[in-house]
C-alpha cells in the first residue's frame, strides 16, 4: 500500500511496503467482523453495552472491528439515523453483527448480552469471506485537509446472482468534549460492582470509542460501484474522496473499507467483509514531526536533552533540588523497574498490551487503555520532575480492559517530562510522558 501525506501540496509522506497491505485478517479467518453498537450520550444503560463492547474487542483483537452509531446526540450523522430507524426503530443500546441474519434468529439485531453475541461472532469467523479488500493508497492533505482512498477488492468466486457495493467509512476514535450532550448518561453508578460504580451520573470524562463520522457511501453503500457479474479472482478497485472537518482529530481518524450486498430487502444487506486502516500511522507521525520540531526525547526548546537538562538547569535524572533521581524514585519510593518490585516491566506492559498511553507527546488529551487481572481500586497520577504530584484518576475497576480519558484542561500543567504513574494495592507501573508546547 502507498500512503502519501502532504502539506500545502508539499508530499511529505511515506511508501509503504506491500508487507504493509492491511488486510484485516489473522491466520485463521480472512475476515474482518463489524461489529455495530447503536448508542447514545443520553441513554443510562449504555454504559453496560460499552462494557459488552470493550470485551468483544479484547476477545477479538484481528477480527473485529466495533463502530457506535450514535442516535439522536451530537454525535449523530444522517446515516447513523437511517441505520437506527431501520434495524432498531430508534432505539438503542443494540448491536449488529456485519448486519447479517443467522438463519437460526429472527432478528438481524442482538442486545447487549456479551455470551450470545460472542457466540455468533465466532460463529461468522468460522466462515470464510467471499472477498478479501485491501487499501491501495491513502493520500492525506494536512493543509486542506483532504483525503482520496483508492480500494481493491478480490472476490473468490464468480457471483452472478447478487449485487454488491463498496462503501469507506470515516470513524474517529476517542471523543470527548466538555459541553452539553457529550457526557455520558449512567444508571449504574451507584451499583456494586459495576465498572462504571462511581464514575458519575453523567459521567463528565466518558470518552466515546470509533464514533462513526462519515460513511461516503451512505447507509448501503454507493451504487454502482461494482459489477452485476463478479469474477473470481479479479482486482476491482474504487477511489473515493473527501474532506475531513476540522473537529476531527486526524491521528484518531480510522478508515474502514466494507464491500456490502446490495440486497431489496434490507435484512438480507449484510457486509461481507471490511479493511480497517488508521488515517496516519503512529509510526509514519514520528517520523514526520508534522510540527517542525525535533525530537521531544533529543531536544525541546532548541536545548539539551530534557531528560538530561530541560531548562538548563542540572540533570534532573541525577537530581532535583536534592532529591533521589525521580526516574528511579519519583515519590521517594522504590524503583519500579527494581526486580523486588511487583510491577512488571514497561515494556512488558506494552507487549501485552495491558497498558497503551497515547498520544505521546500529549497535545491536548491522553488516552490510556489498561488490562486490570483483578478489581482492584486504581489510581493515576502524573508527576513532574521536581516530585510534585496531580492525581487525574481514582476509582475501583473491575476486571477487564479500560479506556481513560485525560485533558490537559483539567489541570494547569507546564509542558515538559512527566512520569504517569498506574498504581493499585498491588502493582505500580511508570510510563514517561511529554505534555507538548
Amino acid at each position: 500500500m502507498k500512503r502519501f501525506f502532504t502539506f500545502g501540496g508539499l508530499l511529505l509522506g511515506l511508501m509503504l511496503t506491500s508487507n504493509s497491505i492491511l488486510w484485516a485478517q489473522s491466520k485463521e479467518s480472512n475476515r474482518t467482523i463489524v461489529l455495530e453498537k447503536f448508542t447514545a450520550s443520553w441513554c443510562g444503560l449504555c454504559p453496560e453495552g460499552r462494557v459488552t463492547y470493550d470485551q468483544l474487542n479484547q476477545d477479538f483483537p484481528d477480527n473485529l472491528f466495533g463502530v457506535n452509531i450514535h442516535v439522536n446526540d451530537p454525535m449523530t450523522i444522517p446515516t447513523s439515523e437511517e441505520l437506527s430507524r431501520t434495524y432498531t426503530g430508534g432505539g438503542v443500546n443494540s448491536f449488529l453483527i456485519d448486519r447479517f441474519r443467522f438463519p437460526d434468529l429472527q432478528f438481524v439485531q442482538f442486545s447487549f448480552e456479551y455470551e450470545p453475541l460472542k457466540e455468533k461472532i465466532s460463529e461468522r469467523l468460522a466462515e470464510k469471506a467471499a472477498v478479501d479488500i485491501a487499501f491501495e493508497t491513502i493520500n492525506f492533505d494536512k493543509e486542506s485537509r483532504e483525503l482520496s482512498v483508492s480500494l481493491s477488492a478480490n472476490f473468490h468466486e464468480q457471483i452472478t446472482d447478487q449485487q454488491f457495493s463498496w462503501n469507506l467509512w470515516i470513524v474517529e476514535d476517542s471523543v470527548w468534549k466538555d459541553v452539553p450532550g457529550y457526557p455520558q448518561v449512567n444508571y449504574f453508578n451507584t451499583y456494586e460492582d459495576h465498572q462504571y460504580k462511581g464514575a458519575g451520573n453523567p459521567i463528565p470524562d466518558y470518552v466515546h470509542r470509533n464514533v462513526l463520522r462519515k460513511a461516503l457511501g451512505g447507509a448501503w453503500g454507493t451504487e454502482n460501484s461494482l459489477p452485476e457479474t463478479i469474477e473470481a479472482n479479479q482486482a476491482y478497485t474504487y477511489e473515493y474522496k473527501a474532506t475531513l472537518s476540522d473537529e476531527w482529530n486526524p491521528q484518531q481518524i480510522k478508515l474502514v473499507a466494507i464491500v456490502q450486498t446490495n440486497a431489496e430487502e434490507w435484512k438480507d444487506r449484510n457486509i461481507l467483509n471490511a479493511s480497517v486502516s488508521s488515517l496516519i500511522e503512529q509510526k509514519a507521525e514520528e517520523e514526520e514531526n508534522p510540527n517542525g520540531e525535533e525530537n521531544p526525547d533529543e531536544n525541546t526548546n532548541g536545548e539539551e536533552n530534557p531528560e538530561e537538562n530541560p531548562n538548563g538547569e542540572e540533570n534532573p535524572g541525577e537530581n532535583t533540588n536534592g532529591e533521589e533521581n525521580p526516574d528511579e524514585n519519583p515519590n521517594g519510593e522504590e524503583n519500579p523497574d527494581d526486580e523486588n518490585n511487583t510491577s512488571t516491566a514497561i515494556d512488558d506492559w506494552k507487549e501485552d498490551k495491558q497498558i497503551v498511553a497515547y498520544p505521546n507527546p500529549v497535545q491536548d488529551q491522553l488516552i490510556l487503555e489498561l488490562f486490570i487481572d483483578k478489581a482492584e481500586h486504581t489510581t493515576i497520577i502524573l508527576v513532574n520532575m521536581l516530585g510534585e504530584r496531580t492525581q487525574l484518576y481514582s476509582r475501583p475497576l473491575s476486571t477487564g480492559k479500560h479506556t481513560i480519558s485525560w485533558n490537559r484542561r483539567q489541570h494547569q500543567l507546564e509542558a515538559g517530562l512527566y512520569f504517569l504513574q498506574i498504581e493499585t494495592p498491588k502493582q505500580k507501573q511508570v510510563l514517561k510522558l511529554i505534555l507538548a508546547d
